[in-house]
């Protein structure tokens, strides 16, 4: 299969989405996929929220970057961010594993993940233009939804992932994704901003 029909496959059908990825290019899959992620934000959230001269909300954490050019940075920096925490909780995840001393492929955690988190992606764009489109832009009712729809689908999809192509218990993949979770979302929120 190609990469497109995994990706599509894995809205209709997951576990045969993941079977699938099993026995494709690993890591350069997880990588495409997380680039494809990254360039699908900035061209969809942050290039839009440019044009519209729309404000970062929050304003920025992070002294070096003014509040007024953050979207503007974002375009460079969310790349970045989002390959670096791509690779950073898939070496995590497989470093717990062993450290249990269970079996962990790093090529396939990459991939996993990768493919997990264009998927998530996708969903959310669509509930954003959604949103967008009915003129639902409030920052609380953004931020609680996107929690909770990231939240739940990577959970879904990551210990279907984990169970059927590592065999590992679903008690196991939820604490998994749970670590994973409790380490990418400050990261996020430090310096990601939602238009």
């Amino acid at each position: 299969m190609r990469f497109l029909q995994v990706w599509a496959l894995g809205y209709i059908h997951p576990r045969r989405a993941f079977q699938e990825l099993r026995h494709q290019p690993a890591p350069q899959w997880g990588l495409y996929a997380a680039l494809l992620r990254a360039l699908g934000i900035v061209v969809f959230s942050y290039v839009p929220a440019i044009a519209f001269q729309h404000p970062a909300a929050p304003p920025s954490y992070i002294t070096l970057f003014p509040t007024e050019q953050y979207y503007a940075i974002l375009l460079l920096l969310a790349p970045v961010v989002h390959l670096g925490s791509w690779l950073m909780l898939s070496a995590l995840t497989h470093l717990i594993l062993r450290l249990m001393r269970r079996e962990s492929n790093f090529d396939l955690l990459l991939n996993i993940h990768g493919m997990a988190a264009l998927m998530v992606w996708l969903v959310l764009q669509i509930f954003d233009w959604i949103t967008l489109a009915l003129g639902w832009r409030d920052a609380i009712f953004l931020g609680i939804s996107h929690a909770f729809i990231d939240v739940t689908l990577l959970m879904f999809l990551i210990v279907i992932a984990y169970r059927q192509l590592m065999g590992l218990s679903i008690r196991l993949g939820i604490g998994l994704v749970l670590i994973q979770l409790a380490i990418g979302i400050p990261i996020a929120a430090l310096f990601l901003r939602m238009p």
